[in-house]
């Protein structure tokens, strides 16, 4: 990484000079892609494990659960059935942690896994279509409603 010097109302980082305005205004705009971010991506909200049923059970941030076989986690066989259960969301919902045994799994990454990339990216687009749709018939229906509901059927006469 690149030593940064600061002079008076100046930042050198490597060979790049930045007023401090404009560093001001590079960290709101990583802040707000940061957010962004976070909006956009799976955040676990909740996870349990039951090791009798061997079950990881993980809650999303858009209203999904997802079950997950045990034996997707080889790195956790050594626990037992009580280090297992004590499983816990880390921060905003970006990792899953198993305190006991150290043990912490980025949940885009879990998913990405499980589900592969294309298959993730497949469930969150079609999430939003879904939604989209939504919004879009209740608006039709109403118009159509406006208007006497749906038109009549003309039957052909022989």
């Amino acid at each position: 990484m690149a030593k940064a010097k600061i002079t008076g109302s100046t930042k050198t980082v490597g060979p790049t000079i930045y007023t401090l305005d404009e560093l001001r205004k590079m960290s709101r705009e990583a802040r707000r892609r940061g957010r962004e971010r976070m909006k956009n991506q799976p955040l676990a909200t909740a996870v349990t494990c039951d090791p009798v049923r061997g079950v990881v059970t993980l809650a999303l941030n858009n209203g999904c659960q997802v079950l997950i076989p045990l034996s997707e986690f080889p790195e956790l066989r050594r626990g037992t059935k009580e280090t297992l259960r004590n499983v816990i969301v880390m921060g905003a919902g970006q990792s899953i942690e198993w305190p006991i045994l150290d043990m912490q799994f980025e949940v885009p990454e879990l998913l990405a896994h499980l589900f592969g990339t294309r298959a993730l990216v497949a469930m969150e687009t079609e999430e939003r279509r879904r939604h989209a749709n939504s919004t879009k018939r209740i608006a039709i229906t109403r118009s159509n409603g406006s208007k006497g509901g749906r038109s009549q059927k003309l039957t052909a006469r022989t």
